[in-house]
């Protein structure tokens, strides 16, 4: 007699492990193992804009940016990338790491009452003169949890940023909140002690598109000076310290530091600096080195990994993947085709140019069944040209019965949201699939087309139309055999880590059930 598998629990945020530095009350940082920011809160508030992820990390970051001769680096000390050695206490957090080149750096996070300071310490033990940088970035929602999962780039939309001069620091960077919580207008400001040479607020420009991902991200490989205040749907405010020089034996230290209003009626104006240069003022919160207890984590899968895209396609190519005629055909600079429309059912087809042309990704929603209206019997589920095979997929209403995850950036830094495809590489890496060569949208199903090396790779993904199904399916029609891995955000409820669930693995098959007190559980008999 079979055994029926034991259900695995899914995480909940109320199930992690979290590290939390300051007051709960007033100002708290609270961390995942290895120094990724799940939340800084203020009270009711959430004060950055995206809950960090386990497996795949936070938008908080801090880089270091060194220039040499013969070419620059850019170290990653907190963010997914940089395996820094991490520690904690109630009262402050510490990320340690050594570089190439004979750098040391140490980063220390102390909170007291509504500020914090982030002291950037590196010292030189290599042969060689270096110029350095360093890079500060946070997520800034300012907002309740509630409205931040519920639509971040609404959100950021309401986000008045301002680039406030200020004589000894260059520029506070000012946020205000215009749509009220609980009646009140939250307000943050963040400076470099030892200077501000450039800024921005928003994270695409920052980081740059899902296109960006193989490549250098746009603002560190050219920083601004001193940048622009870009009011857009990603609020991300990256401070640009003050280069300095270290000889052999040098050190430097660059001190970033926060200042949060819980109520900031008035909008902001050039006076509110003095604010924010009132916490530069404060001396530091005493640390005890010794009360410091280690939460590190190992790398995972997720952790910025290398990202494949696919070659732009000549006309061959999307002759051969998209049957004739073709209408309403698009072209751009030196006659590149853009999009176009064919089939006798005027199928939608983008190439890489369009994706990576246009501000907004390409995408759509693919619903199952044959009827002209929805029912709680329909299956949605949400097709992405950038490599988001299926995301948002809900049976019935879209906001409370999900079973996978939605991105929650523009950035494609967050490969832990939805369903994704993995090629296993001749390094022994598995690579994320990116942009394809081209994404065709139909009604029932879309198609990525991917041309990498010698292999021509076609992934489709469908929807029944006398069933609630979607399937995946991946062909290699040209070039050698391939590894596929497939990963998914599973959520069985309204957000990610918001409700219990969990699953059951039997052989192949995977059997997720929303908890017993989700709307799905007391609204379906038998949800999976």
């Amino acid at each position: 007699m079979n055994e029926s598998p034991a259900p695995r629990p899914l995480l909940t945020h109320a199930g992690l492990s979290l590290a939390k530095v300051g007051d709960p009350r007033s100002l708290c940082f609270e961390f995942l193992p290895g120094g990724h920011l799940h939340a800084l809160r203020a009270g009711p508030v959430l004060v950055n804009l995206v809950l960090g992820c386990p497996v795949a990390g936070a938008m908080h970051r801090l880089f270091l940016r060194v220039a040499r001769p013969g070419g620059g680096r850019v170290h990653t000390l907190i963010g997914p990338a940089g395996h820094a050695r991490f520690s904690a206490s109630p009262r402050a957090a510490r990320w340690e790491k050594e570089a190439d080149g004979g750098l040391a750096l140490r980063a220390t996070l102390r909170v007291a009452g509504d500020g914090w300071r982030l002291e950037l310490e590196v010292s030189n033990q290599g042969s060689r003169k270096v110029r350095v940088q360093a890079v500060h970035g946070l997520d800034v929602g300012l907002t309740s949890p509630f409205a931040a999962r519920l639509n971040e780039a609404y959100v950021s939309q309401y986000i008045d940023h301002r680039a406030l001069p200020s004589p000894r620091h260059g520029f506070v960077l000012a946020s205000r909140q215009n749509q009220a919580v609980d009646g009140k207008c939250p307000w943050l400001g963040q400076t470099c002690v030892e200077g501000v040479e450039g800024f921005c607020t928003d994270a695409v420009e920052f980081f740059g598109t899902m296109g960006h991902r193989a490549a250098a991200r746009p603002l560190l490989a050219d920083p601004p000076r001193p940048g622009r205040v870009k009011q857009d749907e990603s609020s991300f405010v990256a401070l640009f310290a003050t280069p300095v020089a270290l000889r052999p034996g040098e050190s430097m230290v660059r001190t970033f530091v926060g200042r949060y209003v819980a109520d900031h009626p008035a909008p902001t104006s050039d006076a509110d600096a003095a604010a924010v240069e009132a916490q530069v003022e404060l001396p530091p919160p005493g640390l005890d080195p010794g009360g410091l207890q280690p939460h590190d984590a190992p790398a995972t899968l997720l952790h910025e990994p290398p990202v494949l895209h696919g070659r732009p396609p000549t006309e061959n190519h999307l002759q051969a993947f998209a049957a004739a005629p073709w209408h309403l055909v698009e072209h751009g600079a030196a006659g590149v085709v853009h999009s176009l429309f064919h089939g006798t059912d005027q199928r939608h087809l983008v190439t890489r140019a369009k994706e990576e042309a246009t501000a907004r990704p390409q995408g759509t929603i693919l619903r199952s069944g044959s009827h002209a209206d929805a029912d709680e019997d329909t299956l949605a589920t949400t097709c992405y040209a950038a490599g988001l095979f299926n995301c948002l997929t809900s049976l019935g209403h879209p906001s409370f019965h999900r079973l996978l995850s939605v991105p929650r950036e523009r950035c494609g830094l967050r490969a832990s949201a939805g369903q994704r495809l993995w090629l296993g590489g001749a390094d022994g890496k598995w690579h994320l699939l990116g942009i394809p060569s081209a994404f065709e949208m139909a009604l029932t199903s879309c198609r990525w087309l991917y041309l990498v090396g010698r292999r021509r790779i076609v992934v489709t993904t469908s929807v029944g139309t006398a069933a609630p199904t979607a399937t995946l399916a991946v062909a290699v029609e040209q070039g050698p055999p391939a590894r596929f891995l497939v990963t998914h955000g599973l959520v069985a409820g309204s957000n990610e880590g918001d409700e219990q669930a969990s699953m059951e693995i039997d052989g192949t098959r995977v059997t997720v059930r929303p908890g017993p007190e989700t709307l799905a559980a007391r609204h379906f008999a038998d949800p999976h």
